[in-house]
């Protein structure tokens, strides 16, 4: 892995490329034609945080990458947190990343679109294993958010 200004990486072997990190924190790669690209250039990644402690939240990424964190408090019941699909287009990405207490039964459903829409995560709480986080990443194609892989601790 390359850091710094790409320019003074060199040019790596015949068939191989550079990644990197330029000064500016974006993911970049060199090709050995000299070639530097920027992996996203021109996206803007955003970030938010919302508190559930009851019912449904819906999460509206407004930006093409977006990290949501949805700390989840309370007592045993039914959460549905959607993401929507408002202005979402292809290969839009949504990270999400759950906290919840340590009490039992508080069924966490994530689901595209509406309330009703598909189930694309969940997670169903165990009192004892204690406050812990998932995360999820999420990736819009053919109309839905997709779960392309998500990191839970198993119970």
């Amino acid at each position: 892995m390359c850091q710094g200004d790409p320019s003074t990486w060199g040019a790596p072997p015949v068939g191989k490329t550079y990644l990197g990190v330029n000064e500016s924190g974006q993911l970049t790669t060199v090709q050995n034609d000299g070639t530097i690209t920027v992996i996203g250039a021109g996206l803007t990644p955003g970030a938010g945080t919302v508190t559930n402690s009851s019912g449904n939240t819906i999460v509206t990424p407004p930006t093409q990458i977006y990290t949501q964190t949805v700390d989840v408090t309370g007592v045993a019941s039914t959460r549905i947190i959607v993401i929507s699909q408002d202005d979402a287009s292809a290969g839009d990405i949504c990270d999400l990343r759950l906290n919840w207490p340590d009490v039992g039964n508080i069924d966490i459903q994530v689901r595209s679109g509406a309330t009703d829409g598909p189930l694309i995560a969940q997670k169903i709480t165990v009192q004892g294993e204690g406050t812990t986080s998932g995360f999820w990443h999420f990736v819009f194609e053919s109309g839905s958010w997709v779960n392309k892989f998500g990191l839970v601790p198993a119970a």
